[in-house]
Formats: structure tokens, sequence, C-alpha cells
């Protein structure tokens, strides 16, 4: 989830929520420790949420999404700013 607006923040991290709290209850194998996500204090913002698909995935064909997330993010909100 990319959130660049206050009203966007909201729908945003609600369900960022339900898919961490979906996660920990579905996927024990994940092992979380923390099911509390915390909201960053400012936008914008970039929360991801892995979904049990992953975990079962070699590390170097995952290790590329972290990079990935960020430059979509960055690119999203550069085109927005155009406008």
């Amino acid at each position: 989830m990319l959130a660049w607006t206050l009203a966007g923040e909201t729908e945003a991290w609600s369900t960022i929520e339900e898919l961490l709290l979906a996660a920990a209850t579905d996927l024990p194998e994940l092992r979380l420790t923390d099911t509390v996500a915390q909201k960053p204090k400012s936008l914008p913002w970039l929360a991801v949420v892995l979904l049990g698909a992953l975990a079962n995935q070699p590390p170097d064909i995952t290790a590329w999404l972290g990079q990935f997330e960020r430059c979509m993010g960055w690119a999203i909100l550069a085109e927005r700013a155009k406008n």
C-alpha cells in the first residue's frame, strides 16, 4: 500500500492491518512475532505485507522485492506530482 493523502491513508492502513492479522492467523508457519503494525508518522508512506506463497520461495527469487516496492512507490509519487 502506498498512501500519499490523508483520505487514502485511512483505507490503506485498515487494509494493511487486515492483511497482517489474516497472515498471522491463517499462516502460523510464518511465526509472526508482532501482529500489530505501526503506522508511519508522516505521508507519504509505503507498507508491505508479504503473503504466505512467498514463504516457500528461494531468497534469490524474492530478494529484489524490497527494491522494486520502493522504486514503484517513487514512480507513482513522481507521476502524481506532474498532475
